[in-house]
């Protein structure tokens, strides 16, 4: 029974949350929780308790919940005609037995056949690796190889520029002793003309 306290409006009864619990036969934190899930409005009453407003509609459906029979009690008049279940038939062949072990062997199939597909794709991928391995040594190899050479070219490079730059000055002696030679004898020295 609600308290005389209770403020009621056209669509909405103002309840404390000792009130709401009391009518809904549940503690107070559950009210509270229920309040602030529901988002119902609070204010606080001139008693200084706060209030709130609860739809009319919410507790008309609760009462009528309540006034209807629980699910777990027996109904008030039962059926007189009984329900009639079919009996269950029980495969006495063993077809459902021999029909799942054909299937577990057609899944055995599969799991053998996947694992040898595998096997081998881990064979390709071995081979693969070993191929690229092979290919990363040899090109280690060229690399090594192309290094040789240069290390060749450019001492060959270094030693050829030596060799030329002394062809070069053999050739310049060379080409001022043809032009001495050309010139003549030319004026004697003037030591070797006072001598005599």
């Amino acid at each position: 029974m609600l308290d005389t306290k209770a403020t009621t409006t056209a669509h909405t009864l103002w309840l404390t949350y000792t009130e709401l619990a009391d009518r809904l036969g549940i503690t107070g934190d559950s009210a509270r929780n229920l309040v602030r899930r529901r988002q119902w409005v609070r204010k606080p009453g001139n008693d200084g308790s706060m209030r709130i407003g609860v739809p009319k509609e919410y507790l008309d459906e609760r009462d009528m919940e309540e006034a209807l029979p629980s699910p777990t009690e027996p109904p008030i008049d039962p059926p007189i005609v009984a329900t009639i279940i079919p009996p269950i038939e029980v495969d006495t062949e063993g077809a459902t037995v021999a029909a799942l072990e054909a299937h577990i062997e057609t899944l055995k199939e599969i799991v053998d056949r996947e694992r040898g597909r595998g096997d081998i794709e881990r064979d390709r991928a071995d081979a693969e690796r070993a191929r690229a391995e092979a290919e990363r040594a040899r090109a280690d190899e060229l690399a090594a190889k192309i290094e040789q050479l240069r290390h060749d070219a450019v001492t060959a490079g270094m030693q050829g520029a030596a060799h030329v730059a002394k062809v070069e000055a053999d050739i310049a002696e060379l080409r001022a002793l043809v032009d001495t030679m050309k010139a003549g004898p030319g004026p004697r020295p003037w030591w070797k003309r006072l001598v005599g």
